[in-house]
């Protein structure tokens, strides 16, 4: 998952899961958000995300490194503000990429 183009690649194929008790019938789960949500498959995989869902979590995520797990998307979540303030002190890919936001000055720049 180290490389960005298997990130985004994990959201367009359904995933097989089944309930933690290994009972009742498998679900093949897809991304159930629309591309109108600011976390998408591209900004989720920018920040280190991939499609990771489970039988209770339809859009659970996890990052590449270091394993945390997020799901319960809404609209205007933004992946790269959630990956820093929840993993900054745990998380390479949080300090390097997601926080670049932080590192900017109020005209963008």
């Amino acid at each position: 998952m180290q490389c960005l183009q298997i990130r985004i690649d994990s959201f367009s194929r359904p995933v097989k899961v089944q309930n933690s008790a290994n009972t009742g019938p498998i679900k093949k789960l897809k991304w159930p958000h629309p591309s109108s949500f600011i976390a998408n498959p591209l900004s989720l995989a920018e920040a280190g995300f991939y499609f990771d869902p489970s039988y209770d979590e339809r859009d659970n995520v996890t990052c590449f490194i270091c394993g945390k797990e997020l799901a319960g998307w809404e609209e205007y979540d933004d992946p790269f503000e959630i990956h820093w303030k929840k993993c900054a002190k745990a998380c390479p890919w949080a300090v390097v990429r997601c926080a670049l936001k932080a590192d900017l000055d109020p005209s963008g720049r």
